[in-house]
């Protein structure tokens, strides 16, 4: 089986062959999708309500939920960097209260992201959509977090370095709905870049799966 860890919009709902974790934005639920639920920050203008709360963890209830997020904090986009703060600690604390996975869009605010989760971070958490570099990769994944990511054919020297390093039980592969390359095609391009057989890539992307979500 493929997974995709992240997208927004389901594509291969009739294929068994693939496994897709639709990110949900404004409530649009797709049915019989894997999803995870959360505010975007380039979306959230304020703070959440007690209703935007109350209907994350109603939507915690479905059975195809499977965590909280995305969410997170953005230096070039959104809200004000005091509400993106406040936001992102109520969905670690929603995260906490009902012991699930937290999904994480983070731009140019690795600190604060680390910083949030040593105080606060309970339950796992990964980071989506990660193109930095190896060192950066290893600083997070020494925190516990995991990375979520999706390799394209023309990558510069240090994202093909960073993904070559991670170690196996540490990421994931998505394609965040960019549509130049299927999952698929993304899964061919990691076993060529750290050479490994694509079924025991398959296999390892499960058993990180299954761990990350409690499966």
């Amino acid at each position: 089986m493929y997974i995709d860890f992240h997208t927004h919009k389901p594509l291969y709902s009739a294929d068994p062959n693939v496994l897709e974790v639709i990110s949900m934005h404004k409530n649009v639920k797709y049915e019989s999708e894997y999803f995870t639920v959360g505010h975007h920050p380039w979306w959230t203008n304020e703070k959440l309500s007690e209703a935007d709360l109350l209907n994350m963890e109603m939507l915690l209830s479905d059975k195809y939920c499977l965590g909280i997020g995305e969410c997170g904090l953005d230096k070039l986009k959104g809200a004000t960097k005091e509400i993106q703060e406040e936001v992102f600690y109520q969905h670690i604390m929603l995260a906490n209260k009902n012991n699930v996975p937290f999904i994480v869009h983070c731009v140019r605010q690795y600190d604060q992201v680390l910083n949030f989760k040593k105080k606060y971070g309970k339950t796992p958490w990964v980071i989506h959509g990660f193109r930095r570099n190896k060192q950066l990769a290893k600083s997070l994944i020494d925190q516990g977090i995991m990375l979520s990511v999706s390799p394209l054919r023309q990558m510069n020297e240090s994202f093909v370095e960073m993904l070559q390093f991670l170690p196996d039980n540490s990421y994931f592969l998505e394609t965040d709905s960019e549509y130049s390359l299927t999952i698929m095609e993304r899964y061919q391009l990691i076993t060529e870049l750290k050479k490994v057989d694509l079924e025991e890539l398959k296999g390892q992307m499960k058993v990180n799966f299954d761990e990350f979500f409690g499966s």
